[in-house]
């Protein structure tokens, strides 16, 4: 690594002024949570500004956080495991403050209609339509998201 003068010279200035790293690093999470605190409040207007960055506060730190154990972590598997969980933590996090209609339009969560699995790739289009392929069971199906609906109203109007 100190082979290459680029990395002799990073290597120095982080012991001799620490302080501009810092900041950088600063600067960017500080970035980071105003972007989300942004994204939030247009998410939902009824949320406070300071509401908005406490939870884009929450939301980065603890992101930065999983992501650094992901790094020092030595196996892949593990590594990869833990970054998919970000999504999850920060959806279940972030859903009572903006409420489940809408984090539904920002995160689409798909499920196989058969197994229930999330693991699921995209193949091709039908009639207009996203085809899927459950990555668990191997099966094949289509987004109906607008025919269950229309089932679901029908069936109301039945009864």
């Amino acid at each position: 690594m100190f082979e290459q003068p680029v990395s002799r010279v990073l290597f120095v200035q982080f012991y001799i002024a620490r302080e501009i790293f810092q900041s950088i690093d600063e600067s960017m999470t500080q970035e980071a949570i105003d972007f989300m605190a942004s994204l939030l409040k247009q998410r939902n207007p009824s949320l406070g500004e300071a509401q908005c960055s406490l939870l884009a506060e929450v939301c980065v730190h603890s992101s930065n956080a999983v992501i650094l154990s992901a790094l020092r972590n030595r196996d892949r598997q593990h590594r990869q495991q833990l970054v998919q969980q970000i999504e999850d933590l920060l959806v279940s996090y972030l859903e009572p403050y903006v409420g489940e209609g809408r984090l539904s339009d920002v995160m689409k969560v798909m499920k196989c209609p058969h197994c229930q699995s999330e693991q699921l790739s995209k193949n091709g289009y039908r009639r207009g339509k996203q085809c899927y392929r459950c990555q668990e069971c191997g099966k094949q199906f289509v987004d109906n998201s607008q025919r269950s609906v229309m089932l679901k109203m029908n069936l109301v109007d039945r009864m």
